[in-house]
């Protein structure tokens, strides 16, 4: 009965399957040629890759392992335009838990961020997205990926001058504060250090919602952490020229009492901001905000009214873009409208978003000022 049915009825089937797991819709695809020909393109069509051959397990595969399948026949190489969606986990050779270390306290602390382990961790990164980038120029220009970039540590990680403390987040008033070691997040260890170009990828994502690549039955949603800085991410989407859309949800969260890190941490998404591709259609940027250290208190201070480079660097690139979406991203209170301080619109300074046709602003629950809007429960 296999042999007569039309291809496209397989194809019907096999459209109706392709939410099965990864082990059963492969079996499909082995009971003949037609039924290969239907079920490749659900099968390949989303990778979930490691960038070495670590707890890569059911459903993942390292790069090399990719390339090899995807490279040694002109059928093989057909599978690279079945690709729609890739989550790329870069292996790390440590996991630095957020705010689960203490700077050791002596008279003259000696921890600094710029040591061994954080070094070793961002070369690795660095040389995981060259190798990354090297293999999507083999990918024909046509084909549209959406990417997910994300790490994975061989070894909780241990920085020099630094003591394990569980709870150094939640822990009493002597805990925290800047004893308190700052989030790791992967950066390219030479900021400078040109990527190849890509013409594949479509969409870089990373939205707390992205979904599971067993192909279990309705996709339910798969939450890891990207773990890497923002401003690697817009590096990154600087090299692919034909980005569309840029979505990413911050999972850095900054203590009040790192203020300064905050700060650091925000002019340098900023300054990269103007690095994005000139082909963006849509910025969609969430959570990148400060904890609240009491609702007693104000909130932290990110920057002086008509004084802030993130808001001056949105309005710059928003005239190429057709959606701008923020949710949690404090801005000046006069970002859609510059005024003088005494109200009046500056001149020069109007507006001018020709092709924007849809923008949401949700901003926090404060304003620049740190006044609440509302209490804070």
């Amino acid at each position: 009965m296999v042999g007569i049915l039309p291809f496209e009825l397989v194809a019907q089937i096999a459209d109706y399957r392709r939410l099965d797991l990864q082990n059963v819709i492969t079996q499909y695809a082995l009971v003949c040629r037609q039924w290969q020909a239907a079920f490749e393109p659900h099968i390949y069509d989303r990778i979930s890759v490691h960038s070495e051959d670590f707890k890569t397990g059911k459903g993942n595969i390292s790069l090399a392992h990719y390339r090899a399948i995807t490279s040694n026949s002109d059928h093989a190489r057909a599978r690279l335009r079945m690709l729609k969606n890739m989550r790329y986990r870069v292996v790390l050779p440590f996991d630095l838990p957020d705010y689960q270390a203490l700077i050791t306290r002596t008279p003259e602390p000696t921890y600094t961020p710029d040591n061994a382990i954080r070094r070793a961790s961002n070369a690795a990164f660095q040389a995981a997205i060259v190798e990354l980038f090297t293999f999507l120029t083999t990918i024909p220009a046509d084909t549209r990926v959406t990417l997910k970039i994300e790490t994975l540590g061989r070894e909780i990680g241990h920085e020099p001058d630094t003591e394990v403390s569980l709870d150094a987040w939640g822990g009493p008033d002597e805990v925290r504060g800047h004893w308190v070691v700052r989030p790791y997040r992967a950066e390219f260890a030479d900021k400078n250090y040109p990527l190849p170009r890509v013409l594949c990828v479509d969409q870089i994502v990373a939205d707390g919602s992205w979904y599971t690549f067993e192909k279990d039955p309705g996709y339910a949603p798969h939450h890891d952490t990207k773990r890497l800085r923002l401003e690697a991410a817009c590096y990154i989407a600087k090299a692919c020229p034909t980005l569309s859309n840029f979505r990413w949800e911050v999972d850095d969260v900054a203590l009040p009492e790192h203020l300064d890190y905050a700060l650091e941490r925000r002019k340098a998404f900023a300054e990269s901001l103007l690095d994005l591709p000139a082909g963006l259609q849509t910025l969609d940027i969430s959570s990148l905000n400060t904890d609240v250290l009491h609702s007693s208190l104000p909130a932290p201070v990110l920057f002086a009214d008509g004084n802030d480079l993130l808001s001056t660097n949105l309005r710059h690139i928003s005239f190429r873009l057709r959606q701008l979406h923020l949710d949690d991203v404090p801005v000046a209170n006069d970002f859609l409208c510059p005024l003088d301080d005494d109200g009046e619109p500056l001149p020069g300074e109007q507006i001018e978003w020709p092709n924007l046709t849809e923008i949401h602003i949700g901003r926090p629950n404060f304003l620049p000022s740190g006044m609440f809007i509302y209490p804070v429960p």
